[in-house]
C-alpha cells in the first residue's frame, strides 16, 4: 500500500534548524549552504528529514546507518533498503513524501497565478482546451491539479522533470479528471491544505485513504 506523510514547517525556527542540520548527509548540507531564502532551506532539509524518520520509524534502520544513492535523473532511493520506494515533494509550507513497495512519485504545488502560455508547452492540445474553457478563477487550481498528476507520474518513472510532461494526458470530465494512458500506474489526489494541490502516482492500486501528519521531534535522531 502507498502511504503518504507529511510535515508542516510553519512554525519552524531558525533555533532547529541549526539542530537537525547535524542530522543529514553532507550533501543535503551542502544542498543548503547555498541556498539564500530560509523558506528554500528549510523545505529541503525537513525534506530529507521526513524520510529519515519514515525510515527509522517503520524499517528499524537506525539514522547513521541511512545512506542515500541516485539514478542518473537525480531520483534517490535508500542503498541498502531496495524494497522501500519514496518521493519526497515540498512546496510553500510543507513537505510530503508518498513510500510503498514499488516506485512512486508525489508533488505538492502552492496554487498560484502563473502565465498559462506555459501550458503551450506542457500539456496537450486536449489539456489545454479544458483549462482555458475553465473561468478565469478556476484555471489556476485546475492548472495544478493538471501539473501534480503529470509530474507524480514522471517521479514515479524516475525521470522527475526531465521527462515529457506530454507523455501522459488528463481531460476533465464530470467535475473530475481522468487519465488517458495505457500505463498500469494508479492516481490519487489529497486535501492537505486550502491552496495547495497534491497528488501520488505509483504501481500499487492501494492508497492510504489519509495523510499521516508528522511532527519531527528532536528525539526522533538521538
Amino acid at each position: 500500500m502507498i502511504e503518504l506523510f507529511a510535515c508542516n514547517l510553519k512554525n519552524t525556527n531558525d533555533q532547529e534548524i541549526n539542530y537537525f542540520t547535524k542530522f543529514v548527509s553532507e550533501q543535503r548540507k551542502n544542498h543548503i549552504a547555498g541556498y539564500k531564502r530560509i523558506g528554500d532551506v528549510k523545505r529541503s532539509l525537513f525534506g530529507e528529514l521526513l524520510v529519515r524518520k519514515i525510515v527509522i520509524d517503520h524499517h528499524d534502520l537506525s539514522n547513521d546507518k541511512i545512506t542515500f544513492d541516485f539514478n542518473q535523473y537525480g531520483k534517490p532511493s535508500i542503498f541498502n533498503l531496495p524494497g522501500f520506494h519514496f518521493s519526497l515533494s515540498h512546496s510553500g509550507d510543507w513537505v510530503v513524501c508518498a513510500a510503498g513497495e514499488k516506485a512512486v512519485g508525489a508533488d505538492i504545488e502552492e496554487i498560484r497565478q502563473v502565465d498559462f502560455n506555459i501550458a503551450e508547452s506542457f500539456f496537450s492540445t486536449e489539456e489545454n482546451h479544458d483549462l482555458l474553457s475553465l473561468p478565469e478563477d478556476k484555471r489556476p487550481k485546475h492548472f495544478f491539479r493538471l501539473w501534480t498528476l503529470k509530474e507524480s507520474f514522471l517521479k514515479a518513472q524516475g525521470t522527475g522533470l526531465a521527462g515529457d510532461l506530454k507523455a501522459v494526458k488528463f481531460r476533465l470530465q464530470n467535475k473530475g479528471i481522468i487519465a488517458l494512458q495505457k500505463d498500469q500506474v494508479y492516481y490519487k489526489t489529497y486535501h492537505i491544505d486550502h491552496g495547495y494541490c497534491l497528488a501520488v502516482c505509483g504501481y500499487e492500486k492501494e492508497f492510504a485513504p489519509k495523510i499521516k501528519m508528522v511532527n519531527i521531534k528532536h528525539s526522533d535522531f538521538q
